[in-house]
This record gives C-alpha cells, sequence and structure tokens, in this order.
C-alpha cells in the first residue's frame, strides 16, 4: 500500500536522465519600462535573461555571478544594450540539473563559447552563434534572444 521513498541521491540521478535529454539554451536580455524609478516617466532597463529545454520541459536560468557592471568586454561588447555583456567566465545554473559556464566570446562573428555540464557528468564545450530575435514585444519591452547553444553532445 505504501512505498517506500528513494533515497535522494537516487531522485537526483533519475531525474537527470529524465530532464533535459536534449537541451537547447536561448541567452537573451530584456529590455523594458522600468516604473518605480525616481522621476516622472519610467526609465528604460534591461536584464539578462536564458532559458533551457528539451522540446517539453524548460527551466529559466539562475545567474551565479555576482552581477553588476562587467568586468571584461565578454560577450561583444558592441552587440546592442549593455546589459547584454556579463563577464567572462559566466556561470547560470537551471534547476539545479544543468550548469552552463559562459567561457569566451570571438568578436568576428560574435559567437560566444560555453561549457555546460549535467548533474550527471557528462560536460560539453560548445559554440553558440549569434543570432538576433525577438521573442517577444508588448508596449511595455521586449525579449530578446542573442545567443542559441545546441547541447545535444549531454544527452
Amino acid at each position: 500500500m505504501f512505498k517506500k521513498p528513494l533515497p535522494a541521491l537516487a531522485l537526483l540521478i533519475h531525474a537527470s536522465t529524465l530532464t533535459f535529454a536534449a537541451d537547447t539554451v536561448q541567452i537573451g536580455y530584456y529590455a523594458g519600462l522600468v516604473g518605480n524609478l525616481p522621476g516622472p516617466e519610467p526609465s528604460l532597463g534591461c536584464g539578462l535573461w536564458a532559458q533551457v529545454t528539451d522540446g517539453q520541459t524548460t527551466a529559466l536560468a539562475d545567474f551565479v555571478s555576482s552581477g553588476g557592471v562587467p568586468s571584461d568586454s565578454c560577450p561583444a561588447a558592441d552587440l546592442s544594450l549593455f546589459c547584454s555583456r556579463w563577464g567572462c567566465p559566466f556561470v547560470m545554473t537551471f534547476d539545479q540539473v544543468l550548469a552552463l559556464t559562459v567561457e569566451s566570446d570571438n568578436s568576428g562573428d560574435k559567437s560566444i563559447t560555453v561549457s555546460a555540464t549535467g548533474l550527471n557528468g557528462p560536460t560539453a564545450t560548445v559554440t553558440c552563434p549569434w543570432s538576433i530575435e525577438t521573442i517577444s514585444k508588448d508596449s511595455s519591452g521586449s525579449l530578446y534572444q542573442t545567443w542559441l547553444c545546441d547541447l545535444s553532445a549531454l544527452g
């Protein structure tokens, strides 16, 4: 009648085999109007955004970096908004199942190189091409994708 609970480690290993089997990571930024700032009018604001998907499940990034002003021009200081830069190396995690580190950028084609580690141990280093795309837009702001990383090598 009652099932014996699996140990936590077994559950994590089981979850890692089910989740993010063929990862695609989108890294971008949100630009929009931010209210409640000093002054009568809202101001423009922006922030980093990333998500991973396996076609069925999607998870947003938890940014591990200390934030603030980037310590270098990585990635590609000449891209667009300042907030789309964060300095390298830069770490983000997704549901504690995938850790992704932006290692460097290529100013020639504006790609970034990332290393990714899945919970069950596999690691892959891939180059993510730059391709500006508007994911969503409304009257208060826009969400832009700038890098798309194919992490299917982890699966």
